[in-house]
C-alpha cells in the first residue's frame, strides 16, 4: 500500500502512497527522520491510519504516534466537528501556533453556536462576533486571519463552498512593519555582551554574544536557535538543519536547511572549540538556556549597551530585512526564513530610506 524511500539529498526517509484514482496518483510524505527502522514504524502506522480512513496523505498532515485520529464520517458539517478536524490537522504545528488556533476558533464557535452548520455562517456572522470584542482593529485582523485558515480548511474538506472571511469588513488598521535594526546596532550589543559576560560555572552568560550574532546571520527564531544541536550543524558543507524532535517543533511543523554565512560559520567554529555538555550549540554553564532566560538576558545587555530595541525576534526581523534590502528575491528569503506564506515575507519589503534611495538612483542612472 505504501513504500519507503530514502531521499538522496537529505538522507531523510519518505513514504510514498499510490492511488491511480487520485491526482497526482503518487503522494510522498516525509518522515523527517534518517533512521530506517523509525521510518518504517511510521510507514506502518500511516498505512493503518490510511486503511481506516483516518488519514489522507493527499490532504492531511501525517499521524503522530500515540494519537488516535477519529474516523471521518460523511456529513461532519457542524462548526464544533469542523473545528475538531481543523485542530487535528494542525497537531504538527508548534505549541504557540496550535494554542492560538484553539483560542480564536473556540471563541468564534462558542459565539456562533457549536451545532451550527459550517455552510450556515457568513461574513456577517464573523463581523457580529468581532463586534462583541473590546480589541483594537489590528487584533481583529489577526483573529480573522486565524479564522481564514480554519475556513479554508473547511473548503478543502468539502464542508463549505467558499471562504467567507473575504466578506468581512474590518476597520482599517495602521500598517506596522517588522522592527529591524542596522548591522552596526546589533554588533554594538554583541560586543558589549562579549566584554561584560560572565563565563563561570554558574549563571554563565558567555552564550549571549554568539546567540546575537547567529540570530542576525541565520534569521532563526529564538526557540529554533536554543534547540539547535551540534548533530545538526555541518560546518564542512556550510549549513545547519532545523529539525523537529520530540521536545521541539518549528512554528510550521516543517524542517529546513539554512546556509551559513562566513560570519555565522566563524561564530560556530569558535563555539565548537568549547566542550558541550548538553549537545546544544547554545548552552550556559552546561545547561540548556530557557526561553524566558534568553529574552531577559538579551534585553538586559541590549539596555546596557544603549540599544534597548534589540530582542531575540528583532534579530530575525533584522536579518530578513537586510536580505530584502540587498536584493535577494522574496521567494528565496521566504524559504530561508521558513515562512509558510509569502505574504509574511512581503511585510519585510519596507527597506530603509537610505537603501531605498541608493537602489533607485542606481537603477535610474
Amino acid at each position: 500500500m505504501a513504500s519507503l524511500f530514502k531521499d538522496a539529498r537529505s538522507s531523510i526517509y519518505v513514504v510514498e502512497f499510490y492511488d491511480p484514482r487520485r491526482t497526482p496518483a503518487k503522494r510522498r510524505v516525509s518522515t523527517t527522520v534518517r533512521d530506517q527502522r523509525a521510518a518504517d514504524r511510521l510507514r506502518k502506522l500511516w498505512e493503518v491510519e490510511y486503511a481506516s480512513s483516518r488519514y489522507d496523505p493527499w490532504s492531511d498532515p501525517p499521524p503522530v504516534p500515540g494519537i488516535v485520529r477519529p474516523t471521518r464520517p460523511s456529513g461532519f458539517t457542524s462548526l464544533a466537528n469542523a473545528r475538531s478536524l481543523f485542530l487535528e490537522s494542525r497537531s504538527h504545528r508548534a505549541i504557540n501556533t496550535r494554542s492560538n488556533y484553539e483560542r480564536v476558533t473556540g471563541w468564534f464557535v462558542a459565539h456562533a453556536g457549536p451545532d451550527r452548520p459550517v455552510s450556515g455562517i457568513s461574513g456577517q456572522s464573523i463581523e457580529q462576533w468581532l463586534g462583541t470584542l473590546d480589541v483594537k482593529p489590528v487584533t481583529q485582523a489577526n483573529y480573522v486571519r486565524h479564522l481564514r485558515a480554519f475556513l479554508r480548511f473547511c473548503v478543502a474538506e468539502g464542508l463549505t463552498a467558499r471562504d467567507i472571511t473575504a466578506d468581512v469588513r474590518l476597520a482599517r488598521a495602521p500598517r506596522h512593519f517588522p522592527k529591524a535594526l542596522r548591522p552596526e546596532q546589533v554588533e554594538t550589543v554583541a560586543t558589549y555582551a562579549e566584554a561584560h559576560c560572565r563565563d563561570g560555572a554558574q549563571r554563565s552568560s558567555a552564550w549571549v554574544a554568539p546567540f546575537i550574532r547567529l540570530g542576525a546571520e541565520t534569521a532563526m527564531r529564538r526557540g529554533e536557535l536554543l534547540a539547535l544541536r551540534w548533530d545538526h550543524v555541518d560546518l564542512a558543507h556550510g549549513h545547519l538543519t532545523i529539525v523537529c524532535t520530540e521536545t521541539f517543533t518549528t512554528k510550521s511543523g516543517a524542517e529546513r536547511r539554512i546556509p551559513l554565512s562566513a560570519r555565522a560559520a566563524a561564530v560556530l567554529t569558535r563555539l565548537r572549540e568549547r566542550p558541550s555538555v548538553t549537545g546544544h550549540v547554545v548552552e550556559a554553564a552546561g545547561r540548556v538556556v530557557a526561553l524566558h532566560t534568553c529574552s531577559d538576558t538579551v534585553a538586559k545587555f541590549a539596555e546596557r549597551a544603549g540599544v534597548p530595541a534589540l530582542t531575540p525576534h528583532v534579530l530575525r526581523h533584522s536579518c530578513i530585512t537586510w536580505l530584502i534590502e540587498r536584493g535577494v528575491p522574496v521567494p528565496v528569503v521566504q524559504r530561508f526564513a521558513g515562512h509558510a506564506d509569502i505574504t509574511t515575507t512581503m511585510r519585510y519589503c519596507s527597506v530603509a530610506h537610505d537603501v531605498y534611495a541608493d537602489q533607485i538612483r542606481s537603477a535610474l542612472s
